[in-house]
């Protein structure tokens, strides 16, 4: 069983932890934490608060904040850790997934190498897998379904969603042999006419679906496998629900930016929310035990 370890970071005065567990098909831990103090090592003759590539800069100070901030740091993963070791069981099977307040946090302070040396769990890539975009799918019930771009998979997804179904529309930029015949069967089973266009080719370095404008004239639901950041959606219907299988942040940005009244959606966004809801709280202070 795979676990999802969702890490968010609020800014305030206290520090604690809270992590709340959901447990079901796979298992996802969502972890709120706040950053604690850093006070950098004071410079003499220099204002008091330094960034720390400032630090960096004087060679006599920079062993001495280097060994601070890991210090630091391994205080504050050690302290999620703490909490967090004792539920998850199999580690060889953990992932995270950086929520984008932790991102860049560790940006800002450069601190993404040091981050590395101390939580053990790598990033987690799977959003693709066929489990994971069936459970996006199921957040919408709109009865139009337009996919862009294509995984082996796709044939399995309709079937399993075909009655909510009055139209299938799928986008790609090539023609897997298989998608044909299970359009064909498909209409003969259930009646539902689906179309399959082919996109043109793209120049050698850009997208098929890079500025594709996408026309959708009702509400729809757009399940996106194309992996672009840059697709026109003035003419998708206010009231459409966008499913990315990417869970792209750019793409999101992009997207909420618009405020075109198309909803979007992906796998890291509905673990962000599910956060608010899980029942299973555990509540600590740093350096303190679970009971």
């Amino acid at each position: 069983m795979e676990t999802i370890i969702y890490l968010i970071l609020e800014h305030k005065k206290t520090a604690d932890i809270l992590i709340r567990e959901k447990a079901g098909a796979y298992r996802l831990f969502w972890i709120k934490f706040t950053e604690p103090p850093l006070a950098l090592p004071q410079l003499e003759g220099r204002p008091r608060k330094l960034a720390f590539l400032e630090c960096r800069r004087q060679e006599r100070f920079q062993k001495k904040a280097e060994m601070y901030l890991q210090d630091w740091m391994n205080s504050l993963t050690g302290g999620v850790l703490e909490r967090l070791l004792p539920y998850l069981g199999d580690s060889d099977n953990c992932y995270t997934v950086y929520d984008e307040s932790v991102v860049r946090w560790l940006r800002k302070g450069g601190w993404e190498e040091v981050w590395k040396q101390y939580w053990p769990f790598p990033v987690f890539s799977g959003y693709r897998e066929q489990f994971f975009v069936n459970e996006l799918l199921k957040q919408g019930r709109l009865s139009h379904l337009v996919i862009l771009g294509f995984e082996q998979y796709v044939p399995d997804l309709v079937t399993g969603h075909v009655r909510y179904l009055k139209s299938l529309r799928i986008l790609i930029d090539y023609e897997p042999k298989q998608l044909e015949e299970f359009l064909e069967v498909l209409y003969e089973e259930t009646g539902l006419t689906a179309s399959c266009e082919v996109l043109p080719e793209a120049d050698e370095d850009a997208s098929p679906y890079r500025n594709l404008r996408l026309k959708c004239p009702v509400p729809s639901l757009i399940l996106d496998f194309s992996g672009e950041t840059r697709i026109l959606t003035t003419d998708i219907a206010r009231g459409s629900i966008w499913l990315d299988a990417d869970a792209m942040e750019e793409k999101r940005r992009r997207m909420e930016e618009r405020n075109t009244g198309i909803q979007y959606l992906s796998s890291k966004k509905l673990w962000k929310s599910a956060g608010f809801t899980l029942d299973t709280p555990i509540k600590n202070g740093y350096n303190t035990e679970v009971n």
